[in-house]
């Protein structure tokens, strides 16, 4: 049920002020570094794009009612209209979280994909990354437990994938650590992909760091369906937890991905050290990119690593990126990926009910990720339509 409020009033008016603050000196640093575009779709992604918007003191929904405010976005999201970035900071910012909720789960039901997207990658290749993205356990930077190893050997790669496809598993993704494999990996990965793709009927995705358009068109050429690279957090926050590559190295990769006609698959990682407002501005950059698969990880600190001791989220701020994410991306989907571990069961199901209709089961990269059949057992009972489990073994 949805109450009414007043408008003047602020969920988030205690961080508030210091998001602002701290968007605008991020916003300063960013004056030198590089425009980010999508000239192909005759506009540019820039971060003073929806950045000024965001900073701006532009009224909306002025005089309107709770129920009102929900009602004017549920027509527009579902007549092909979208949410400027102040209006979605006053969703994120002001409304109430159970009208929130209840807006963006009628938006998942009416706009977004009724069938659940499922996918489960294998860590091809682990640690010894030059790297030093400060959350990440294989960073050859931080002293961590996790495993080192080079490339799986193809037969390991196929048991893996046929596991994966027996029980409803839609597409396999080969993941390596790196910024790019060398030509020697990259030949033997294309032989991992080859075998993968005459022996198992699974769809196959690659996430193999920062790959170029000849690169990317070799894969697309080898059966490669989808491309995954995250931005992991917004385009003006980037620069706090990675040094050694920039954003910029990340938006020309997903845009040389679409040019090879790979299905991009991008997102984040959420509680970084971020504020609401840059997960605001990392679903706008993504929505900018136009993106349909979105990972949303809850970051699950890893001892050794910069990040091991940050706060955790709250609840109610994971919910609310769940809500602003959908609400941005209404067509999108949103996929429950690393750190959905440390959530309630209780949260969990919240999340899937506001927004998120896919996910990466399975185990993850250096964390334990969640059982495939609880997964589809708690998406059957949110009603989505499940992929087949096939009758016979590949």
């Amino acid at each position: 049920m949805v109450h009414t409020t007043n408008n003047n009033c602020s969920h988030l008016d205690k961080t508030c002020c210091s998001n602002s603050a701290s968007l605008e000196v991020r916003n300063e640093s960013l004056k030198h570094q590089c425009s980010c575009s999508r000239r192909d779709q005759g506009h540019e992604l820039t971060q003073e794009t929806y950045f000024k918007e965001l900073l701006s003191d532009e009224s909306v929904f002025e005089g309107l009612s709770v129920e009102q405010i929900c009602a004017s976005i549920l027509e527009r999201l579902t007549t092909g209209g979208s949410l400027s970035a102040n209006e979605a900071r006053y969703c994120l910012e002001q409304l109430p979280l159970e009208p929130l909720m209840e807006l963006s789960h009628t938006v998942t039901k009416q706009v977004a994909s009724q069938h659940v997207s499922l996918c489960s990658i294998t860590n091809v290749k682990s640690g010894h990354c030059p790297q030093d993205c400060k959350w990440c356990a294989q960073s050859i930077h931080f002293k961590t437990a996790a495993e080192v190893y080079p490339l799986k050997d193809k037969e390991q790669c196929l048991k893996e994938a046929q596991l994966c496809y027996e029980k409803g598993v839609e597409m396999f993704s080969l993941v390596a650590s790196g910024k790019k494999p060398n030509k020697t990996d990259f030949a033997k990965l294309l032989e991992i992909i080859d075998y993968l793709k005459a022996n198992v009927p699974i769809k196959l995705c690659a996430s193999l760091g920062l790959l170029d358009k000849e690169q990317l068109s070799v894969l697309k050429a080898h059966g490669i369906e989808r491309y995954h690279c995250n931005l992991e957090t917004a385009p003006s926050y980037f620069g706090n937890l990675v040094t050694r590559h920039t954003i910029y190295d990340k938006l020309e990769t997903l845009k040389a991905a679409q040019e090879c006609d790979l299905d991009p698959c991008s997102g984040g990682i959420i509680g970084m050290g971020e504020n609401d407002l840059e997960r605001l501005e990392l679903a706008l950059a993504l929505r900018e990119l136009g993106i349909k698969s979105i990972p949303i990880n809850v970051l699950h600190p890893i001892a050794g690593t910069p990040l091991e001791g940050t706060e955790r989220l709250s609840d109610e701020q994971v919910l609310r990126a769940v809500c602003i994410f959908r609400l941005l991306n209404p067509d999108a989907h949103l996929r429950f990926a690393g750190g959905r571990a440390l959530l309630s069961e209780e949260v969990v199901n919240k999340a899937i009910y506001c927004g998120i209709n896919a996910a990466i089961v399975g185990d993850l990269l250096t964390t334990l990720g969640s059982d495939i059949a609880a997964d589809r057992k708690r998406f059957a009972e949110h009603h989505y339509e499940l992929p087949v489990i096939p009758l016979h073994k590949a």
